[in-house]
């Protein structure tokens, strides 16, 4: 286990390796992944009325169904905010039982509506009726081939799919970024390993948000970190996974574990009349933004 660990953490950060060759192997990755997924997720398609209140998913990086879901909402151009369930992790799982009753993701709760949905094809239905022109996306209708070919497309990670200890942000990160890039998908990958609560900001191409990205020490580039808890504005993926490691990581929680234990009790989001919904306040997205 500690091998697992000490390779996954050297892959995150980029440690042992030149980051070009770390960028060279993820765009790869990335490329085959898009491929087999007929590159779903990288371009914003025909979108809808856009929701009047937050989307809230419960998400593992390592899912091929998760993965499904990510990429309509690039597809749609939504906002999500995302409460990370590795494999191991706690964190989140407690909110989720209570959410949908099951433990495994995907689930979104959709806070305008009052609804909980569960399942990544239910998710996708209800994503494209809402905020979409009512027509799932081609990627999406085939099936068994659209889930054998999530399932091919997540399989060759190489990241951990266990958690790693850390210590909870007091407000959720931000990030910009869609489903299709590599870059972005290394990111997303470091902080469900942390179970780090964030929300996507996606801006796949032709996504109006992305002049948004032109704000000082982001440079326009994808993926943007901004953590509001520190004032840090990061827009480098090994940067952004030495980051989250040093400030959140497995270290700062072994030194502070009644700051960690005390942050998870206490700052957990408080349920909502319909089903335990939560709606988190927009401060963090509206001052990335």
């Amino acid at each position: 286990m500690e091998m697992i660990r000490a390779s996954a953490l050297a892959w995150m950060t980029g440690e042992g390796t030149t980051s070009g060759l770390t960028r060279a192997r993820d765009w790869t990755a990335s490329l085959v992944a898009s491929a087999l997924r007929f590159g779903t997720g990288s371009f914003v398609g025909q979108i809808g009325a856009r929701p009047a209140g937050r989307l809230t998913l419960f998400d593992d990086e390592r899912c091929p169904d998760c993965r499904r879901v990510r990429e309509v909402l690039s597809t749609l151009d939504l906002d999500v905010d995302i409460r990370p369930c590795p494999r191991g992790g706690k964190r989140f799982r407690d909110d989720l039982r209570r959410v949908a009753g099951e433990s495994h993701p995907p689930c979104l709760v959709d806070h305008a509506e009052s609804r909980v949905v569960y399942g990544a094809d239910a998710i996708v239905v209800h994503l494209c009726e809402r905020y979409g022109t009512g027509s799932v996306p081609w990627g999406h209708r085939l099936g068994p081939i659209s889930r054998m070919t999530g399932r091919l497309a997540t399989g060759g990670r190489s990241t951990p799919s266990v958690a790693l200890p850390s210590v909870r942000p007091g407000l959720p990160l931000d990030l910009w970024g869609y489903e299709g890039a590599a870059e972005c998908r290394r990111v997303r990958d470091v902080l469900c390993t942390y179970e780090m609560p964030f929300t996507l900001h996606n801006v796949a191409r032709g996504s109006a948000k992305r002049r948004a990205l032109l704000r000082p020490g982001s440079a326009g580039r994808i993926p943007c970190l901004v953590d509001l808890n520190t004032g840090a504005v990061l827009a480098d993926s090994c940067a952004i996974a030495s980051y989250v490691r040093r400030i959140y990581g497995e270290a700062r929680a072994a030194r502070d574990p009644k700051v960690a234990a005390a942050r998870d009790a206490h700052t957990s989001e408080p349920p909502h009349a319909a089903r335990h919904a939560w709606v988190r306040s927009g401060g963090a997205a509206s001052a990335a933004t």
